[in-house]
This record gives structure tokens, sequence and C-alpha cells, in this order.
């Protein structure tokens, strides 16, 4: 590996540590993958069509769903059209988290663009979407 990648592969080790990249990574992950999908969709879901539109495991799916029922999240109710079939919904406490999250990273994008500027945080998104491309056509050679 020559010097440039070196220095270039340490600093984004150091970014792993960034607030907004944590927050961005916490709210893709898991129970709030979950809930911003049914906050989203403002429609009830199957665990089954969740599993599915999230490509996560219905194991996974089942797991999380447990954890976000047991912090009264998410509800689960009996299909009207399919007594065999439940249907999961979230409850005002699992919109709010949702609707405090996406404030969060809101104001975070806010602050940014009004710092840094909209034309340059373009710039720096198309470039990371650049890297990313060509970083997955690097990885997937091997």
């Amino acid at each position: 590996m020559n010097e440039d990648a070196k220095r270039l592969l340490l600093k984004l080790k150091e970014m792993k540590s960034c607030a907004l990249i944590s927050r961005i990574d916490r709210s893709s992950e898991g129970e709030n993958k979950v809930l911003g999908l049914l906050y989203e969709t403002k429609e009830n879901l199957s665990a089954g069509e969740i599993s599915s539109l999230l490509h996560l495991t219905t194991a996974r799916v089942a797991v999380i769903l447990s954890s976000l029922e047991e912090k009264a999240m998410i509800r689960k109710l009996p299909d009207a059209n399919d007594r065999r079939r439940t249907m999961v919904e979230i409850t005002e406490k699992g919109r709010q988290h949702v609707e405090k999250m996406y404030h969060e990273l809101s104001d975070c994008m806010d602050y940014l663009v009004e710092h840094i500027g909209s034309e340059r945080m373009n710039a720096f998104v198309d470039t990371l979407k650049e890297i990313c491309t060509l970083a997955e056509e690097t990885i997937d050679r091997k």
C-alpha cells in the first residue's frame, strides 16, 4: 500500500467515531430500521412484509419485533382479513422515537449546510458515492 493510501485509511478509521456517521448507522440498523419503515409506510405490515422490504431474515425480524414490543414501540395485532397473520403497528412512543431521531439528523444536516454550503455538501456526497462504487467494484473482484 502506498503512503497516500495509508494516510487515507487512517483518516477513514478516525471518521468511525464521527457523531454524524454513528447516528446515520444507528438509524439504519435493526430496531430503528423497522420503526422507520413502519413510520414511513403509515400502515400496518406483517413480519414477513417487514422482512422482505428490509432484506432481513424472518428470524432477525422476530427478535427485533419482540424487543420493540417489550419497549412499547410497536403493537402486534391480528390481521382483520386473515386471523392466522399478525400485523405490526407502530405506537405513539415508537413514532416519537423516530421523529426524535429524524429531528436530530435534520438539525445536524441543516448545521452542516449552513456552515459548509449546499454546493460543497452536494459535491462531497457525489464524491463519496463515487468512492463507494469504486470500492465495491474492487472488493467484488476479489
